[in-house]
């Protein structure tokens, strides 16, 4: 404005010269051109205009709420050829489309092209009831059958349009005024302007050829049947056919080997085979001068299935699945039975061990034995359990003959006893006699020097300090959680405590029925404890997890165990044998298994003792 004030007219160079040095360039203002004042007036109309031409194509018309209505409108001039398109929602959403056309049309043409791009919009969007609004009398009535097409081009374009018609359900061809189709006259008049510029995102499209010529299925891309050097290669690996040309026949050899399974089989199991791993196998193929594609993924491949490299692999040590903790509801409910043996001969050819653990007090029952039989082990739980702690709900054991035998299991059925077995190799199922059978060893080896069979005197002596020490789990010793109160240890007697020096019968009566009475708290606290303390060792357990299942059907390898074990193998043997087909579900994490002759193996093993087999 400073510089087009006729006050500053006679300064126009003083002002010139100092704007120059601040960068600043004058430009005087050109005149409006006519298209630019054309595109304002469309973009920035009066509210009466846009009330007036508000997509109703007249008061006589009558539109239902489920319709589409679409406003087409087609314009040629010497600047080219446009289409536009107005679709409007039931919802009264307005689709807006501007296609120029990028080949020579007639204004006829270019008016049938806006109405079959306005009914393919229409199709793709899914409306089925549609009133087409067209300002082309000749289009109308050509639609319509007043008119004849008698140019070919306009019965082409005739018959196209007849065709996307019959794919609507309901559909409505009326002829408007120019001045009610505003909206898509001005999107073909943009279409056809090569310079516009107006200040909102509108697509412009570019049909390259006639809708006469299109075919009516897209094409996505196109290939040509020429020779391609890909052909040697597909008739080789199709045909197994080869050049005639010897130089050209080892190409296509070294391209697409054939012998990579033969190969692999003389690097890794032939005369200088070692079993190496994958990546090394590769490396290997590799220095001696071989190579194809994929070659490290066809040597782990290869690797993976190697039935001696499967066998003769490392033990799994880390677990396959969540720790499965046990509790029990009541004390001398759960009992857990083991054997331990043999231990050195003493005297009465005593050298077997049967221990029994309660799995909520802890409290531990053993005796020595000379020979394991089912006699045994069911005249112990009468006399050590059964007659001194009740019958209990359930007893836990392993596989062995004397647990799972007719006469010991027959004498549990009697008295309603439940017998649980762990699975074979995997005695963490029955720990808790595990972890009692170790205490016990561990106190009868410190006990002991040179007379190793002196073991039977030393056990007393053993288990009673266990019953009366604090366990971890529970925080109260098996004694107090069975008997409601402390035992008077040796010690009391050399150094005398309050109990033994002021000892009085009515008051120790008294202080009886006390600690009775509070049993039943402490055993609840014990209960808390123990669920906590399970829960810590859970969680431990479970960070080393590496999870693995199978299904029915798969085949897999079992762990060597020790009475599978050949003995003539000694440190030589394999770590895994089978392979076996998994039949079904024996219980969490374990699985009964078949050989490859159908034979059932006895006993359901755990996944600890399992890995998939690849063949």
């Amino acid at each position: 404005m400073l510089m087009h004030s006729s006050d500053f007219s006679g300064r126009i160079t003083r002002w010139g010269v100092h704007l120059g040095s601040l960068g600043v360039e004058y430009k005087p203002r050109t005149s409006i051109k006519g298209q630019v004042l054309a595109d304002f007036v469309a973009e920035f109309q009066g509210k009466e205009a846009s009330t007036e031409s508000n997509y109703t194509p007249s008061p006589c018309v009558i539109g239902d709420s489920s319709e589409w209505k679409l406003f087409v409108d087609g314009a040629s001039n010497m600047k080219g050829a446009g289409a536009g398109a107005v679709l409007v929602s039931p919802e009264g959403l307005i689709l807006e489309q501007a296609v120029r056309l990028g080949f020579l049309a007639s204004n006829n043409e270019a008016e049938y092209e806006a109405l079959l791009i306005g009914l393919r919009s229409a199709l793709r969007l899914g409306a089925d009831r549609l009133q087409v609004f067209c300002d082309s009398q000749l289009v109308v009535n050509h639609i319509s059958g007043e008119y004849s097409a008698r140019d070919e081009r306009m019965m082409t374009y005739l018959s196209i349009t007849k065709s996307l018609l019959s794919k609507f359900e309901s559909v409505q061809v009326e002829q408007v005024r120019r001045e009610y189709n505003s909206h898509a006259d001005i999107l073909a008049k943009l279409a056809t302007a090569l310079e516009s510029d107006l200040h909102r995102s509108v697509t412009v499209e570019v049909l390259s050829a006639p809708s006469t010529l299109i075919d009516t299925v897209d094409r996505v891309c196109g290939t040509n049947m020429e020779p391609s050097w890909m052909d040697p290669l597909i008739a080789y690996l199709r045909d197994n056919c080869l050049p005639q040309d010897p130089k050209a026949a080892n190409v296509i050899k070294r391209k697409a080997p054939s012998l990579v399974d033969d190969l692999l089989y003389e690097i890794h199991e032939g005369i200088c085979g070692s079993h190496t791993g994958g990546r090394s196998l590769a490396h290997r193929a590799m220095s001696q001068g071989y190579w194809w594609p994929f070659m490290q993924s066809d040597a782990v491949r290869y690797v993976r299935k190697c039935d001696k490299c499967q066998r003769f692999a490392p033990k799994i040590h880390q677990p396959a699945r969540e720790l499965n903790p046990l509790s029990s509801p009541w004390p001398f409910a759960q009992w857990g039975l083991d054997i331990v043996g043999p231990l050195p001969r003493a005297p009465g050819n005593k050298k077997f061990l049967i221990v029994a653990t309660d799995y909520f007090t802890k409290w531990v029952e053993a005796e020595p034995l000379s020979h394991i039989r089912e006699v045994d082990t069911k005249r112990f739980l009468w006399k050590s359990i059964i007659t001194r702690f009740g019958i209990p709900w359930a007893v836990i054991s392993d596989n062995g003959t004397q647990f799972e035998g007719k006469l010991f299991k027959g004498f549990c059925s009697e008295l309603g006893i439940r017998n649980f077995f762990s699975s074979p190799g995997y005695p963490q199922s029955n720990g808790q006699a595990e972890v009692s059978n170790k205490v016990i060893l561990d106190g009868i080896k410190k006990r002991l020097e040179e007379a190793k069979g002196r073991w039977v005197e030393e056990l007393p002596s053993v288990m009673w300090t266990h019953r009366t020490t604090k366990r971890r789990s529970t925080g109260e010793t098996p004694f107090a959680l069975a008997y409601g109160v402390e035992a008077v240890i040796p010690l009391e007697v050399g150094l005398p405590t309050t109990r033994t020096t002021e000892f009085d019968v009515d008051e120790n009566e008294s202080s009886l029925r006390m600690d009775l009475n509070l049993v039943e708290e402490r055993r609840d606290m014990a209960t808390i404890r123990l669920a906590s303390y399970q829960h810590q060792m859970k969680r431990g357990y479970d960070k080393n997890i590496r999870p693995r299942s199978f299904q029915v059907g798969d085949l897999v390898l079992r762990k060597v165990v020790a009475n599978t074990r050949n003995p003539n193998d000694g440190k030589l043997g394999p770590n895994w044998e089978g392979p076996y087909q998994v039949t079904s579900f024996a219980g969490v994490g374990a699985y009964r298994l078949t050989d490859l002759d159908g034979k059932s193996v006895l006993r359901p093993w755990n996944i600890c003792n399992l890995k998939k087999y690849f063949y």
